[in-house]
């Protein structure tokens, strides 16, 4: 009786622990941004977020020399606990996230530049024109201030179908992890940006 009572109680600790294993829910940080305005005029939000069973649960908002740094490994993040560079690891080009030197340093002779959209241009994904654009200050570069939105402060429904791929579903959402660098990647891809602007 005693033996069997024993057994009863042992199984009935083992399933608690299997159902309590199960119900664990692991918390993640990442690296993430928004297509909401962020601090000091900036056209996006980058940030660090916490996720617990596949849902945002908390955001720190970092700046874009923060988040780069984060993103490359040269500072220490729970979002890159490894220290890898995550752009390189994606395939992403480093003209997207380095400050290419104006001139040549052996030569002295300025850099060809070759075309290449970067952290930097991320806002024309929302945007048909840079929202800080006036046309009394700039003289109409549509390279320098014109976005890839078809409407004027929101990309149209066609557009909004692509982005969803990357898992977003509303502007004010954070794009995180592997979609946002899968994002990031597309963007240096001409036929991309052009599929997108004809949507």
């Amino acid at each position: 009786m005693l033996i069997k009572l024993k057994t009863y109680c042992l199984l009935f600790l083992g399933v608690m622990l299997l159902t309590s294993y199960s119900k664990k829910v692991y918390i993640k940080e990442y690296l993430a941004f928004s297509f909401n305005p962020g601090p000091n005029m900036e056209l996006v939000t980058f940030a660090v977020v916490t996720t617990q069973g596949g849902r945002i649960v908390k955001s720190t908002f970092i700046n874009r020399t923060s988040f780069i740094n984060r993103a490359i490994g040269k500072e220490l993040s729970k979002a890159n606990p490894y220290q890898i560079n995550f752009f390189e690891a994606y395939g992403i080009d480093p003209c997207f996230y380095e400050t290419p030197p104006p001139v040549n340093e052996i030569s002295g002779k300025e850099k060809p530049k070759k075309k290449c959209y970067t952290i930097d241009d991320v806002w024309r994904l929302r945007y048909k024109t840079h929202p800080q654009y006036k046309i009394n200050f700039f003289d109409g570069n549509e390279d320098v201030f014109g976005g890839w939105s078809s409407e004027d402060k929101r990309p149209s429904q066609g557009q909004l179908g692509i982005l969803q791929e990357y898992g977003i579903i509303q502007l004010n959402e954070f794009i995180y992890g592997e979609n946002m660098f899968l994002l990031f990647k597309d963007m240096q891809t001409p036929t991309w940006v052009e599929k997108y602007k004809a949507l």
